[in-house]
């Protein structure tokens, strides 16, 4: 049968160049707004406290969580939406 080759580097080079991608905030393609307890939610849809937004790339939180899969894909609004809110959720999760 065939040769298969594997990089075992290559998983880790990935993630790494995903993070520094998030980092950077580059080719993110979705705000994510977590509730925060001190201040209603509309707050930060708004643009206050931006430490509750999170820019994200669909495809990598699709590929890591069912849950987002179905949100992007499952035509819930959220599909098109360039901001998200998740609700019962901390920031620090």
């Amino acid at each position: 049968g065939p040769e298969v080759l594997e990089d075992v580097n290559h998983a880790r080079s990935l993630m790494s160049e995903l993070k520094l991608l998030y980092d950077c905030q580059l080719l993110g393609d979705v705000t994510i707004g977590v509730e925060c307890e001190e201040e209603p939610l509309e707050h930060h849809l708004a643009g206050g406290d931006l430490g509750q937004l999170f820019l994200c790339s669909r495809n990598v939180l699709a590929a890591a969580s069912p849950y987002f899969k179905s949100m992007f894909t499952g035509g819930l609004n959220e599909s098109m939406q360039e901001r998200v809110l998740i609700r019962g959720v901390d920031s620090e999760s």
